[in-house]
């Protein structure tokens, strides 16, 4: 199967992102044989040692890959859930050695099933960590469905703390260290801030946690279809100018290039139950797949947009043949 469309519908937050793809991905059974079509040839080739060049290139490889699946799925689980607090917590040496990891880790484990049981029984969370410079592990959390617990505003002095214009709160069931909370008010944003925290470092940790989600958490809708040129230029028509955020970017490497653009536009809002396409796993993401077989028209957004073309200029997306 090929593709050069891809359609993420965020029905709690109304969004959808459409992605074109200017060469199309291919997968599966879709991805092209080597080069010289000669399989004895490539097959010879993976019996031979491998140079360190190549073993360094492979590694490389792996760990971006890695890292960018992680961030995918911590920026999936950010954008489609409706989030109240980004809140920071960091750990005291009083209460735990904030240089033992696995200690830390455990800690916030424990005490993220703890405020689910006692005081916020529908939270949702998100939380990755990052390492200070003292070496030390602290968490960036989204939070929602806080229940029971305390968010009291911060003082200096007794005077109110603020940071960008926001009213800056204490977590005060964190006993652990010290802990600040401000309100969302843009989704996208605090998507791209807390993924942000996804470093190499961290997805190079072997058995470690790279983020902590909530088993409620909602994920994005994914379909993909391929469009014929005419369909591609209608849909570059009608977004490029209308589209809540424009974004593109270009793919580059050793001859080839593929250019991606990316278009968010507000869809209507549905209510979304909790617990619909959720995570079963803490760090396996489910829900997401694409067009298989047959014709479908994924555009809901392009079906719903008053100024989007209704002429035979928008084909039905069909799948590779």
């Amino acid at each position: 199967m090929a593709y050069n469309l891809k359609t993420i519908t965020y029905e709690a937050t109304g969004e959808q992102v459409i992605v074109t793809y200017s060469r199309a991905i291919k997968t599966g059974q879709d991805r092209p044989e080597p080069e010289d079509g000669n399989e004895e040839h490539s097959e010879l080739e993976h019996l031979e040692p491998p140079t360190p060049e190549k073993l360094l290139q492979k590694a490389r490889h792996s760990l971006n890959t890695s890292q960018n699946r992680t961030m995918q799925q911590v920026y999936d689980y950010a954008r489609a859930n409706v989030w109240e607090w980004f809140v920071t917590l960091t750990t005291s040496a009083k209460q735990v050695d904030r240089l033992d990891d696995e200690q830390v880790e455990q800690k916030l484990s424990k005490w993220l099933n703890n405020m689910r049981y006692k005081k916020a029984p529908d939270i949702k969370y998100l939380v990755v960590k990052e390492r200070h410079k003292d070496g030390a592990l602290h968490f960036h959390a989204l939070m929602a469905n806080t229940g029971q617990l305390m968010f009291r505003e911060a003082e200096n002095n007794g005077n109110g703390i603020w940071h960008n214009g926001q009213q800056v709160y204490n977590l005060t069931d964190w006993k652990l260290g010290f802990s600040t909370a401000t309100r969302i008010k843009d989704t996208l944003r605090a998507s791209n801030y807390i993924t942000k925290y996804i470093t190499k470092d961290m997805v190079t940790e072997k058995h470690r946690k790279r983020y902590w989600a909530s088993k409620n958490l909602l994920t994005g809708q994914v379909e993909t279809a391929l469009l014929d040129s005419v369909g591609m230029l209608a849909i570059h028509d009608a977004y490029t100018e209308t589209a809540k955020h424009t974004k593109k970017i270009v793919v580059a490497g050793h001859d080839y290039q593929n250019e991606i653009m990316y278009f968010t536009i507000e869809t209507d809002k549905e209510s979304v139950p909790d617990g619909n396409t959720t995570n079963q796993d803490h760090e396996e993401p489910v829900g997401v797949s694409g067009i298989e077989e047959g014709e479908r028209v994924v555009l809901r957004g392009l079906r719903n947009e008053a100024s989007a073309p209704r002429s035979a200029h928008v084909h039905r997306l069909r799948d590779a043949d």
